[in-house]
């Protein structure tokens, strides 16, 4: 493997201090949670701002609305918190051997070289490493 062309992100930025790490997998999930949070917004601002033009009781369509998107929120908030709960249980029972692109095992193939599920190039170590520090696994497991 060679490290011109690893896809695995490095842990310490260009100042020295470490960087905070997501998995690409739950990357996703936050992008749709506050993508949808803020389309929700603008739906809401631009219904409000109809209901206003045509003269009907806004209190009522501004309650409806708020209602609606802490609903929607709070089940991609939910469903987030969960996916990142069985993602933690998968790494812990991979001891840290997941592919950090698509979560496919790895410890059952060689210590490095390339995921058979997406392509990334993976490094038993650095995998490892980089679970420890997303917090995804113990500092102490090796």
């Amino acid at each position: 493997m060679s490290n011109d062309k690893s896809e695995l992100p490095e842990l310490i930025n260009q100042k020295g201090a470490p960087k905070v790490q997501v998995p690409a997998m739950m990357r996703r999930r936050i992008i749709l949670l506050y993508g949808s949070l803020s389309l929700m917004t603008i739906m809401g601002i631009m219904t409000i701002a109809l209901v206003d033009s045509l003269g009907i009781n806004k209190a009522l369509y501004t309650w409806i609305l708020f209602w609606v998107s802490m609903v929607l929120f709070a089940g991609l908030s939910v469903d987030l918190v969960r996916r990142s709960s069985q993602l933690k249980k998968k790494v812990e029972e991979a001891e840290g051997l997941l592919c950090w692109r698509c979560g496919y095992r790895l410890d059952s193939i060689a210590a490095q070289g390339q995921c058979p599920e997406c392509g990334s190039e993976y490094d038993h170590a650095n995998l490892k490493r980089l679970w420890q520090e997303c917090g995804y696994i113990d500092r102490d497991k090796d």
